[in-house]
């Protein structure tokens, strides 16, 4: 049963949701692609990429990806490596 709390927060994100829609549903498919023309003529700006570099402006984006594959595998060399233990304790008692 949702409380109070988290029926209030669904609604909140249904509301932004239905907003990020209008908003986006109101830019037509060519000033989509123009804006993304403008961006990358921005960012191949030798000028732009400069003051970036001077202001140590570094990029936040994470690929969260490479994090959750470097956990899952070193749960499993974890487990592996525990299987292989108790394989040689189970063999070195009998």
């Amino acid at each position: 049963m949702a409380t109070y709390a988290n029926r209030t927060l669904i609604r909140t994100t249904l509301v932004k949701i239905k907003s990020a829609k209008k908003m986006y549903n109101n830019i037509s498919v060519e000033r989509l692609e123009q804006i993304e023309l403008e961006r990358q003529q921005t960012m191949a700006d030798q000028a732009y990429q400069r003051w970036m570099k001077d202001l140590q402006v570094g990029s936040r984006y994470i690929d969260r990806r490479l994090a959750l594959n470097a956990q899952h595998a070193m749960r499993e060399w974890d487990s592996t490596r525990l299987d292989i233990e108790r394989i040689t304790v189970n063999n070195g008692c009998m």
